[in-house]
């Protein structure tokens, strides 16, 4: 297992395990292994490697992400209008 992430600032954030599940984005299911960190800020980040697996674009002027070859849309949200 990893031994840690590091953050933006450089710092440490120990791994504590190392978990497979599906997301669901517009209907669409992707597989996830997500490693496990103590007290996150976000629930999920998703990485340079998910989003280059599952061909994500991020069109900022519009405000809208597409995958898997422009199969599925959804709007770019922001922490402060993701639904829980």
């Amino acid at each position: 297992m990893s031994t840690g992430l590091i953050t933006t600032n450089f710092s440490r954030m120990p791994v504590i395990a190392v978990v497979e599940f599906q997301v669901n984005i517009s209907g669409l299911f992707m597989p996830v292994t997500a490693k496990v960190v103590e007290n996150p800020v976000h629930d999920l980040i998703l990485g340079a490697s998910f989003m280059k697996y599952n061909e994500v674009s991020i069109d900022f002027r519009t405000r809208m992400v597409s995958m898997a070859d422009d199969l599925v849309r959804a709007p770019l949200q922001s922490d402060n209008r993701v639904q829980k």
